[in-house]
């Protein structure tokens, strides 16, 4: 191979690992999306979650891959997840015992501290369980832009059913029983999200649709295992 092959295929993949790491939209703010936090282990931001009730945060099991459970903070009230305003303890995280898929893919997160509610800091509901095969979501996510930026970002995304183009029957199942939705761009082409976006709520007028996870090409959907969720934080499960 030649020294120019050689170059090529190194710029090549520096260019594959920079969009990786892309966390792309517009700059907002924790006051438009109060229900958003950050997600630390070992004070290292690790992914994002949602907030369900003053101790509980709703996120991808992707999220919360390390232990011991108490490593974990969740970070709340900021809009760039460097500046938060405080650390809450995490107790336990609850990853779904489902068999693995994308439809199972989350985690409650049970902080130590009840935390009151401000004008940064608000629950979040989950989506009815009637929905259109199509809608246009909000993609809402702390991680580094490709100018090392830090700020919580946002950006369009549209959540499909899209059972007839996929190849895998356990997807199909997935998304024929509302458990999941395809993922696309409202621009030309999808953005890849780096590992950092893993727990990204997609939301509409304030309710939760799906979570962003690079972990399958199903994105879960929240509200199908809304049992699951209840009788988690009402300590059933």
């Amino acid at each position: 191979m030649t020294s120019t092959a050689v170059l090529v295929l190194t710029l090549w993949a520096c260019f594959v690992q920079l969009q990786l790491h892309q966390v792309d939209g517009q700059a907002t703010t924790v006051q438009k999306y109060p229900f958003m936090n950050a997600i630390a282990f070992n004070r290292e931001f690790v992914g994002n979650g949602v907030i369900l009730a003053p101790q509980w945060v709703l996120t991808t099991a992707s999220v919360c891959l390390a232990t011991p459970d108490t490593t974990y903070d969740v970070l709340y009230g900021a809009d760039d997840y460097l500046t938060y305003n405080g650390a809450n303890p995490v107790e336990r995280i609850f990853r779904h015992s489902g068999r693995p898929g994308p439809e199972n893919n989350l985690a409650l997160v049970n902080v130590r501290n009840a935390v009151g509610y401000t004008d940064t800091i608000q629950p979040i509901q989950l989506a009815d369980s009637n929905t259109p095969d199509v809608i246009n979501v909000t993609l809402v996510a702390y991680g580094k832009t490709e100018s090392s930026q830090t700020h919580l970002r946002e950006q369009p995304f549209m959540l499909t059913k899209c059972e007839n183009t996929l190849t895998d029957p356990s997807s199909v199942e997935v998304v024929i029983h509302d458990s999941g939705w395809c993922v696309a761009s409202q621009k030309d082409a999808i953005q890849e999200l780096q590992r950092k976006g893993q727990g990204a709520p997609m939301v509409v007028n304030g309710q939760l649709y799906g979570l962003y996870t690079n972990e399958f090409t199903i994105m879960p959907n929240p509200t199908a295992k809304s049992e699951w969720i209840q009788g988690i934080m009402a300590g059933k499960v």
